[in-house]
């Protein structure tokens, strides 16, 4: 087993329930076709950048089942559901269980960041060997990547999500504060733009219009 793990965090793309903030400018069924457009993009490039020597990708998914997943992104990944509970307790869960399974170091992204690289992913994990956490920051103030070493491993993964302002301005820098108040360092990677927002929609397809 790959000591690092990549765990994409994403949406079936059901009409009405993924991208609610884009409805009002895509419709229900065009904003779910961006979230599976968008996923399809992120895990592409995964797959294209990465040997079997690589990170192994895990698939937390909301909505759908195992067999509607495997069904759209393939039979090679793992899937497992994020679970109850807001985000933090999503990403409390899956580290946890990445570290449970021995994993060394676990890197977690969503689909929204269409810039996101592999050139992150990798200078993510680079960070984790001198860091014990690393974040990928958007310019909305929250974190297109979060990525934790297991040896050098922050006292509490449940502290570390709880009590965060998801989807704020300040998710970052709560984050941040919480890491300082433990004495613990963190390394930052360059800052991008999620795209959640009818105003994000040019970041979506000038790098599309780009392939």
């Amino acid at each position: 087993m790959s000591t690092e793990l990549i765990i994409v965090f994403t949406r079936y793309p059901e009409a009405g329930r993924t991208k609610t903030r884009l409805i009002p400018e895509l419709g229900p069924q065009g904003a779910a076709d961006l979230q599976r457009q968008m996923a399809e993009h992120v895990l592409g490039r995964l797959r294209a950048g990465f040997d079997v020597s690589a990170p192994s990708i895990e698939i937390r998914y909301d909505g759908g089942d195992p067999d509607t997943m495997q069904n759209w992104l393939g039979e090679d990944l793992r899937y497992e559901s994020q679970g109850e509970g807001d985000l933090g307790n999503r990403l409390e869960r899956a580290f946890r269980e990445a570290f449970d399974r021995g994993v060394d170091r676990a890197i977690a992204i969503g689909t929204d960041c269409p810039a996101l690289s592999l050139e992150h992913i990798r200078k993510g994990f680079e960070s984790l060997s001198a860091q014990p956490v690393v974040f990928g920051p958007t310019f909305d103030g929250g974190y297109y990547l979060v990525g934790i070493s297991r040896a050098r491993r922050v006292q509490s993964l449940a502290a570390l999500f709880s009590q965060i302002d998801w989807g704020s301005e300040v998710v970052l820098q709560q984050s941040v504060a919480r890491l300082s108040t433990w004495h613990i360092e963190h390394a930052l990677l360059e800052s991008l733009v999620d795209v959640d927002r009818p105003e994000d929609l040019e970041v979506w397809k000038r790098i599309i219009s780009c392939q």
